[in-house]
């Protein structure tokens, strides 16, 4: 998965553990390594950073600052391995018990507290349609399975994935689930070093550095995975939420602990200890500063980090540290280090909070994450603080305090998904236009479920862009009636072309059109639909202002204006149509829709209800006499260049058409996004499910009644009103 975002989007929690690890340079009132904490320190500002869209002087923002989950994850193995290698080599064994009975001393009380103020607070400062989403996670979290109940709840049109205040709770069950598994490995290993006749240390090793690659090697695969495995269908969501493909970043850490437990006090690290720690520093930055939410994270790309975090950490586990090693032990990073996991856990519910209270102002975002601090030192004062110094807590007290600790944010997440659906129940008694989309979405999930396999004849495939995928809907809603087996290839910003690309994704994207071209010429399909947002892309017209243009020749190069834009899409769509149409493949061209400038106008902020305010009848609605309306003439002179192109081009095959389905979207030759009931659009330029089966019917009706009964030949134009 890109690092997203929510991407969709890149997240990380801290890590909980102490940096125990004996060395020369720690605080001696606490044992603790000061430049682990200032590490530490530095990811957890990367992260809040990110996620908090704070602009930086010469950078803008951090699009990377995710990286910061992949050296906590490093820290992680690190200290847990060194705990537990030292804990072996002074007893010969490993109290898993009692291993677990300090995790969850250290984890659970605060991890509580958290989920369940956010739970509560979740009712009044969430948006509605996130709020079920977000009473998954609470539940999810306090067993460590946020990051797979995110995996299977997650919804690329939907809002609840990136409004989920507890989304970034995913990595912290990564990490849960790492200590449940990594004590057995030195159960494990002695029992294979005395079968084989080997030292437990290289036994350990060996182990470790072989998880490492399988794990690696997952990683990379599941991103680059054309097919489902296993069931999974969405590889790269996968591979950035499932232990297995990050278990290798906590391995990374542990082998360097190993390392460090035996290694001569004049080796390499030692003599090099500066050139490592600025190494570490610099790909850790890099990752940082140049990663985007299209970086295909983790795999390969996540060795930047990895290595990073692995190179600083070995820079200071000897006496004469490196500068940099010295330098994160200073007084501000070491100490946002001991608040990282508190304010890790506040950070991103506050930025979700005041999102919904002040959605026209983001410079409050990075507010709030500096306000979250506040709660995060109390979190880690009374809290973090009380727990940690339990070392001598009965069995039967760390009992009572797993399943107080577990079961109250799982109660408060049942009470809130009542909550919740009351809530959807009072707005659609009242038939508000919430309750509409939701139940649009709901039907388009539904459809989508009746879309067929590539590896069978199909009638129809749609190939695009998101805007292809809305369409899409409607296509399969009505497939069964029109007696259609139809299927679809998108993916966001990519329109398919030969040779030019659009978006922003742009190797990505030229992959993409690659690969779908090369998949559409094998398979057994008769014709192919090609639809997307193309109007936005060239025409310099993006949801509604000014933006430079989304296409790129295949070198890479902008176009240099508006006439060289439309030149490329001329370019990459003709070798397409005559790619396909010679491999017997009839090709439908389905001209851009009708865009617009703005959201729908409602009676409250922006898109925002909470649950509360719908349990409190407070039922917002569409202002119609505000609402957007575009007379479609006016759509169509606006879409009027790539209406020529795609005529132009479609009058040069035989099978190749091209038709506008806008007359059958704007009733009496005007336009809007709302209208009878009825949601058409759920954005600015997206169709909803109800718009995308009246585009579809007069598409179907064209396949059905001249395509099939061979009444066409040439442009399709007469297929639908004149233009």
């Amino acid at each position: 998965m890109s690092g997203s975002g929510t991407a969709q989007l890149g997240e990380a929690s801290t890590t909980s553990t102490d940096a125990t690890v004996p060395c020369s340079h720690k605080d001696s009132s606490t044992s603790i390594r000061l430049d682990i904490q200032g590490l530490r320190g530095l990811a957890v500002l990367l992260v809040v950073l990110y996620h908090a869209k704070v602009e930086i002087p010469f950078i803008s923002r951090l699009e990377g600052g995710f990286v910061g989950v992949d050296v906590f994850f490093v820290i992680s193995g690190f200290v847990i391995g060194g705990l537990l290698l030292r804990e072996h080599e002074a007893n010969g064994r490993v109290n898993v018990k009692h291993f677990f009975a300090r995790r969850a001393r250290r984890l659970l009380p605060v991890l509580s507290v958290v989920t369940s103020v956010v739970l509560i607070a979740a009712v009044c400062l969430v948006n509605i349609e996130a709020l079920k989403v977000t009473a998954l996670t609470g539940a999810a979290v306090s067993v460590f399975a946020a990051n797979m109940s995110l995996y299977w709840t997650a919804d690329y049109f939907a809002p609840d994935v990136v409004l989920n205040p507890l989304l970034h709770m995913w990595s912290l069950s990564v990490e849960g689930q790492f200590y449940l598994v990594f004590p057995f490995i030195f159960i494990f290993s002695p029992m294979l070093a005395a079968h084989w006749g080997l030292e437990n240390k290289k036994t350990f090793m060996g182990f470790m550095l072989a998880g490492c690659i399988v794990s690696f090697a997952l990683s990379h695969y599941l991103l680059t995975a054309r097919t489902s495995v296993l069931g999974f269908t969405d590889m790269k969501s996968l591979s950035f939420y499932a232990p297995y493909s990050r278990a290798w970043e906590f391995g990374v850490g542990a082998m360097v602990a190993a390392y460090n437990t035996h290694a001569n006090r004049r080796d390499w690290a030692q003599r090099y200890s500066s050139a490592l720690g600025l190494l570490g520093l610099a790909l850790i930055i890099y990752a940082a500063v140049t990663f985007t939410e299209n970086t295909l994270f983790p795999g390969c790309s996540a060795l930047l980090p990895v290595a990073g975090a692995a190179l600083i950490i070995m820079a200071g586990t000897r006496a004469g540290s490196s500068w940099i090693n010295r330098a994160l032990e200073g007084p501000c990073l070491s100490t946002i280090g001991n608040w990282s996991y508190s304010w890790y856990l506040w950070h991103w519910p506050f930025i979700v909070f005041t999102a919904f209270l002040w959605p026209e102002q983001p410079e409050a975002l990075g507010i709030a994450a500096c306000v979250s601090v506040v709660p995060a030192w109390l979190s880690f004062r009374f809290v973090e603080q009380k727990f940690r110094g339990r070392k001598a807590t009965s069995a039967q007290n760390t009992a009572k305090i797993i399943i107080a600790a577990v079961c109250l944010p799982v109660l408060l997440s049942l009470s809130v998904m009542w909550l919740e659906k009351k809530a959807f129940s009072n707005l659609e008694n009242a038939d508000s236009f919430i309750a509409i989309s939701r139940n649009n979405r709901q039907a388009e999930r539904e459809a989508s479920a009746l879309s067929s396999r590539l590896d069978q004849p199909l009638d129809i495939v749609i190939v695009g862009d998101s805007h292809a995928g809305a369409l899409s809907q409607g296509l399969f809603d009505l497939a069964e009636q029109y007696g259609v087996l139809c299927s679809r290839i998108t993916t966001a910003g990519c329109y398919l072309l030969k040779g030019p690309y659009t978006g922003k994704n742009k190797k990505g994207c030229a992959q993409w059109q690659k690969d779908t071209l090369d998949l559409l010429l094998r398979a057994e399909v008769g014709t192919v639909i090609l639809h997307g947002y193309m109007t936005g892309r060239l025409t310099g017209w993006r949801r509604g202002r000014k933006s430079r243009f989304l296409i790129s020749s295949p070198d890479g190069s902008p176009p240099k204006g508006g006439h060289a834009a439309l030149g490329l899409y001329e370019e990459g769509l003709y070798a397409v149509v005559d790619s396909l149409t010679a491999a017997g493949k009839t090709v439908i061209l389905v001209t851009s829709i009708p865009d617009f400038s703005q959201w729908l106008p409602t009676s409250t902020r922006g898109k925002t209800l909470s649950a509360w305010s719908a349990l409190s009848h407070n039922y917002p609605q569409i202002l119609e006499d505000k609402m957007e309306k575009i007379k479609l003439a006016d759509a169509q002179a606006h879409n009027a260049p790539l209406w020529e192109i795609e005529s132009r081009i479609a009058d040069q095959f035989e099978k190749a058409y091209v038709l506008d389905v806008s007359p059958f979207l704007c009733e009496d030759s005007m336009c809007q996004q709302f209208k009878d009931g009825l949601l058409l659009y759920f954005d600015r330029n997206h169709l909803a499910f109800e718009g995308a089966k009246k585009a579809a019917k007069p598409l179907l009706d064209f396949w059905a009644h001249d395509l099939k009964q061979g009444n066409q030949s040439g442009r399709a134009q007469s297929a639908l009103p004149q233009r």
